[in-house]
């Protein structure tokens, strides 16, 4: 199901106009941010730690925006990755039509 909860005659899922544009804003201040500030490699540490939740067994966990739950933050693995969520959130906040899976 798309952003918006509708799927097109042909099955293709439709995002509507609202969505993109929250897509687009977010994505030009993340890429401000990143130049600013210089934490590609805290930002790719944290989507590789919320991706390596992912159970094949299950099926379950993975990139999802999990790591933002405290219980996966206080694994000594994820140490720091809380400072990365930090400078998202003002960011996410902006765009409450995404989800945090969509911010990472």
């Amino acid at each position: 199901m798309a952003a918006n909860g509708r799927v097109s005659g042909t099955g293709t899922p439709e995002v509507d106009k609202e969505y993109l544009s929250a897509v687009e804003g977010a994505k030009k201040q993340v890429e401000t941010l990143l130049e600013q500030t210089r934490c590609v490699p805290l930002f790719l540490r944290l989507a590789y730690h919320d991706a390596m939740t992912y159970d094949g067994t299950t099926k379950t966990g993975g990139a999802n925006g999990s790591i933002r739950v405290q219980r996966e933050l206080d694994h000594a693995g994820n140490e720091s990755l809380s400072s990365a969520l930090d400078l998202l959130e003002p960011i996410k906040a902006q765009y409450q039509v995404l989800t945090y899976a969509g911010m990472r």
